[in-house]
């Protein structure tokens, strides 16, 4: 992904064609010994984030005025968020399929 700009531009176009409204990206685990196997995720509908506002304080303390993204452990430190710092509307950040749509 980070190497091929058209493994990206493809990788979008399919989170921005889902015909699910709303949905949380799932992916296995990602370690150094599982590298060779080829990527896989799926895309869980979520009726649960169609209804929700963007909460613009919530990572707050993350955001460097000089990044685009920023990554942290969440709370309970077993997984890695990944964060876009806003350019845009807050309502842009809802969920990752608004994200990618607009």
């Amino acid at each position: 992904m980070q190497s091929s700009s058209p493994f990206r531009q493809t990788f979008i176009e399919v989170l921005k064609s889902s015909p699910k409204q709303a949905y949380f990206w799932e992916l296995p685990a990602i370690r150094t010994d599982l590298l060779s196997k080829p990527f896989e995720f799926v895309l869980v509908e979520s009726s649960s984030l169609r209804s929700i506002n963007p909460n613009e304080t919530a990572f707050r303390d993350y955001f460097k005025k000089d990044q685009d993204v920023v990554s942290f452990p969440n709370l309970r430190g077993d997984a890695q968020l990944v964060v876009p710092c806003a350019i845009s509307e807050a309502k842009n950040y809802t969920h990752l399929a608004t994200f990618n749509r607009n």
